[in-house]
């Protein structure tokens, strides 16, 4: 009999990835100027890291979520 090895289970919960401005607009297809006029006008969800005022930072839930509420 062979033995089956499973991948190994996180002991904790990896947060979701954040990605930079740049990378969603590549994975998106979507303007930089766009993704940023978004988020000034507070359609579009971002964070900043701490002590920072300079590279936001955006999860891809958010993107889709800005995605689908234009959609409607």
């Amino acid at each position: 009999m062979t033995e089956q090895i499973l991948p190994r289970q996180p002991s904790v919960a990896i947060p979701p990835r954040l990605y930079t401005v740049v990378e969603v607009s590549k994975l998106y297809g979507v303007p930089i100027s766009t993704l940023y006029d978004e988020m000034d006008a507070g359609r579009l969800k971002y964070m900043l890291p701490l002590g920072r005022s300079r590279g936001r930072r955006l999860r891809l839930e958010w993107v889709e979520e800005w995605i689908d509420g234009g959609t409607r």
